[in-house]
């Protein structure tokens, strides 16, 4: 998506865009806008071609704990793999 939008176009640094070009956060939370303390993923992060998961950690609520890191190229043929098998289409640029 990043490479076809002609507004941004021109102000990549080199096309195609790579993905490990970008960083990106998400955080995860209860509908009451509390987070999740339940050791389930509340923030997922990309960086420098890695995606990280944590979990809210009750002992320090500003440190995260660390569940997991993988390569953005493994997380991407899982997604992809899981895709394929339920039968679902995923966009190419993921």
């Amino acid at each position: 998506m990043i490479n076809a939008h002609e507004k941004i176009k021109p102000f990549l640094r080199e096309t195609p865009f790579p993905p490990y070009r970008t960083n990106v956060g998400i955080s995860f939370y209860q509908q009451n806008y509390t987070p999740y303390i339940d050791g389930s993923v509340a923030y997922v992060s990309q960086i420098n071609g890695r995606i990280y998961y944590r979990a809210e950690n009750p002992d320090n609520p500003y440190v995260f704990k660390k569940i997991k890191n993988e390569p953005y190229e493994e997380a991407r043929r899982i997604v992809q793999s899981n895709a394929a098998k339920n039968g679902t289409q995923q966009p190419d640029s993921l």
